[in-house]
């Protein structure tokens, strides 16, 4: 992170603050006083989250909503997902991970929810609990259940999806999870369709692959292998997604990776499931 974001951050023992003011410094207060004894003593709407080992809630605090995502490794988890999990908390808190990968988003200018600051708890890295916070973004939906109910808006909110994960790879960044369920989408005032990039625990940098175009493209493609679209449905997002740089083999090398990339076991395993599907 850069110096002049680093500026705008307040830090504690296992906890941090970005653009610090009297409502936001409280609140990390009651928050961690609260989740020393249980997040259940934080009240507020829980809402589904799809994945093992966190929750989502939205809180009202001083009149105004905020978003939390709470990781709780002491909830119950088969014994391989606890191992997984607690492995990837002793290389960095995945509150951690989600606070700044927010901040990372918001310094590309990619449009995600304001990051407020996260919090941890515990030593065990197998019952670490952990909390990240943001500003509550008032949403219509996320575009997979939007697209449920208004298909007419599809080719606008694929194509803003294609641009926003261009820009985002464009940036040095990528998102392991590129998918229409973690896109929100808004009406803004002149009733323009937006979207904004959320669960930003998988966003992380490019590193040295930036400096590699081909194994650069390689991963950024990786990215999007999670959007099951038909052939025509994904060729139509490539185009919108590459503009006049899109060419054929990267359509072909998408598939690829969708089908299992270099992965024997992963490319099996899929063999098997179209088969079971089949029969």
């Amino acid at each position: 992170m850069q110096t002049a974001c680093k500026a705008h951050l307040l830090k504690g023992r296992n906890w941090e603050v970005y653009k610090p003011n009297k409502t936001k410094v409280s609140l990390m207060h009651y928050i961690r006083k609260a989740l020393k004894e249980s997040d259940k003593n934080l009240l507020g709407n829980e809402l589904s989250s799809g994945r093992e080992g966190h929750s989502l809630k939205v809180i009202t605090y001083n009149n105004q909503k905020f978003f939390l995502k709470i990781f709780d490794l002491s909830s119950k988890l088969a014994w391989n997902r606890r191992i997984e999990f607690s492995v990837k908390e002793l290389l960095q808190s995945r509150a951690k991970k989600s606070f700044y990968g927010a901040l990372k988003l918001e310094k590309a200018g990619i449009p995600t929810a304001e990051p407020v600051g996260y919090c941890t708890f515990g030593i065990w890295p197998w019952k670490k609990k952990g909390i990240a916070i943001c500003e509550y973004l008032a949403n219509d939906g996320n575009v997979q259940d939007y697209l449920k109910v208004c298909k007419t808006n599809q080719p606008v909110l694929l194509s803003k999806m294609a641009h926003l994960a261009k820009k985002l790879h464009d940036h040095g960044l990528r998102h392991t999870d590129i998918v229409e369920h973690n896109f929100l989408v808004k009406r803004n005032c002149h009733e323009m369709l937006e979207i904004f990039l959320v669960d930003t625990d998988k966003v992380h940098c490019a590193r040295v692959s930036k400096f590699v175009p081909f194994i650069k493209q390689y991963l950024d493609l990786r990215c999007l292998m999670r959007l099951k679209y038909t052939k025509p449905e994904t060729e139509w997002f490539l185009r919108e997604y590459f503009g006049s740089d899109y060419r054929t083999i990267w359509l072909h090398l998408l598939f690829f990776l969708r089908n299992g990339g270099f992965c024997i076991k992963r490319r099996l395993k899929i063999k098997k499931t179209s088969k079971l599907k089949l029969g």
